[in-house]
């Protein structure tokens, strides 16, 4: 079986990652994979020990010299199925490569946001299959006139063997200025609207009026970056934000953390909540999207409304003076990534999609 995988993002998070996951396993399980990128993009490297990695000059949406070149790529490959992981653009050159191929295609669809009906029903036909992150993507693509039998559920996966417990490790302290008393809270996100960070700044600031000790670590970057932190300024809790950055340490950082905030608006899954919940950390998330999947409310973390900075500091603030409640949700967040989250499961499940095409 011979699969090449379409990739456009050029970051290594998020679906690039998930792609990696996917093709490191399939190479464990006798597939033979061959991974399609940009030039210059993340993922090449990291595939490159793994897989023939073909780097493509790709100029988004309107190159549309790219299907030529991804027809060549399968047609001189002898590919079996082409496996299309992004959007912007990507999905439909993928769509017309293998159709002029005359090859099955796969989508993966990782994002919640809505598409024109007449769109969705003519771009999602093109496929043999989708597989959706969530059910709630699922319910989406349905809603817009997708086939359901067309759409599998597939859950991203998170590596548990490099993401996991390290508690009093004392990595946090060597990289941060932050004292043994405070509560550290974690969001791991870009910096964009729909994630949710202005609603978790204003909780700070009710929790500071409380006087609790807390820092909070801003991890990731993104266009928001300096009004973000302008608008700490404004409501005067720069004290309590460290904007970190992009940072590839999480597997180490994460686990000196006490809680993982996820205040998103919207969100197909949430890698980060993967990653928290096998670090072993209780987690306070918006009840959106792909999230309410993920955790299952008071057992494996706390759900709280979207866009509601009260809210999220109830539960900040209950989960601060629960200790063992937050021993407990965490070991609750770590066994069920275990068991419904591995690399393993979302390779299996994606491998038995493949089979029943090829049947």
């Amino acid at each position: 079986m011979k699969i090449l995988h379409l990739e456009t993002g050029r970051h290594f998070y998020g679906g690039p990652l998930q792609v990696y996951y996917l093709i490191r396993e399939l190479e464990l399980r006798g597939v033979d994979n061959i991974l399609v990128c940009p030039r210059n993009s993340a993922i090449a490297e990291k595939c490159r020990d793994l897989c023939l990695v073909i780097e493509c000059e790709y100029r988004g949406d309107l190159d549309f010299s790219f299907p030529f070149k991804l027809t060549k790529i399968i047609r001189k490959n002898r590919i079996d199925i082409l496996h299309i992981h992004s959007r912007k653009g990507a999905d439909y050159w993928g769509a017309f490569a293998a159709k002029w191929a005359q090859i099955p295609a796969v989508l993966s669809r990782r994002v919640d946001n809505r598409e024109p009906r007449w769109l969705a029903k003519w771009k999602y036909r093109q496929f043999n299959c989708v597989l959706a992150v969530s059910n709630e993507i699922k319910t989406i693509l349905v809603s817009e006139g997708v086939d359901a039998k067309k759409i599998i559920t597939v859950y991203d996966a998170v590596d548990t063997q490099r993401y996991q417990p390290n508690s009093n490790s004392g990595y946090l302290s060597t990289h941060f200025n932050i004292d043994d008393f405070s509560c550290v809270i974690a969001i791991v996100a870009q910096l964009i609207e729909r994630k949710g960070h202005r609603y978790l700044f204003d909780c700070v600031k009710l929790l500071r009026e409380e006087n609790r000790d807390i820092k909070v670590l801003v991890l990731g970057r993104g266009p928001l970056e300096s009004d973000l932190k302008a608008y700490c300024q404004a409501i005067e809790i720069q004290e309590s934000i460290i904007f970190c950055g992009f940072r590839e340490d999480l597997d180490r950082l994460l686990p000196d953390v006490d809680i993982l905030v996820h205040p998103a608006l919207k969100e197909g899954l949430g890698v980060a909540i993967l990653q928290g919940s096998a670090c072993g950390l209780p987690i306070v998330a918006s009840a959106v999207g792909g999230i309410k999947e993920v955790i299952i409310h008071d057992k494996t973390g706390v759900l709280v409304e979207p866009a509601s900075s009260s809210q999220l500091a109830k539960a900040l603030t209950f989960l601060i003076d629960q200790p063992r409640l937050r021993q407990q949700l965490a070991s609750n967040a770590r066994e069920r990534m275990m068991s419904s989250f591995s690399i393993k499961k979302m390779a299996a499940d994606t491998l038995q999609v493949y089979r029943t095409i090829l049947k």
